[in-house]
């Protein structure tokens, strides 16, 4: 038992090192494009700059094509009805929204949120 939550620890441990701490960016997705590979790249409010998301084509960061197929409709609905968006990265220790990495360097998304800001 003792060398199973010394395990547990030791995961929980690594698991953080990898990512560091969650990181919530919320606000406005202003563009949204898709390259020829299937990279999917928003432009936000938080970033003021292009990030990739997940690839329609190949899992990446294991998000495998459905759920981001799902996320890019998300995405095309916020921008159509002009709603709020929150997206959970899971970035290196010291990075915000404002700072993310652009582009395919930035880190792996854990969830989108489509918000209706109509309702309380």
């Amino acid at each position: 038992m003792k060398k199973l939550l010394i395990a547990l620890l030791m995961t929980v441990a690594s698991t953080k090192a990898v990512y560091g701490a969650n990181l919530y960016c919320s606000g406005e997705v202003t563009q949204l494009y898709v390259t020829s590979t299937g990279n999917l790249n928003i432009r936000s409010s938080w970033r003021n700059q292009y990030t990739r998301i997940c690839n329609l084509r190949n899992p990446i960061n294991d998000i495998d094509v459905l759920t981001c197929s799902v996320w890019s409709s998300y995405f095309t609905a916020a921008i159509n009805n002009k709603k709020q968006m929150t997206v959970k990265y899971l970035p290196d220790d010291g990075v915000t929204c404002a700072t993310l990495a652009t582009y395919s360097n930035a880190p792996k998304v854990d969830y989108v949120m489509l918000k209706n800001t109509d309702v309380l």
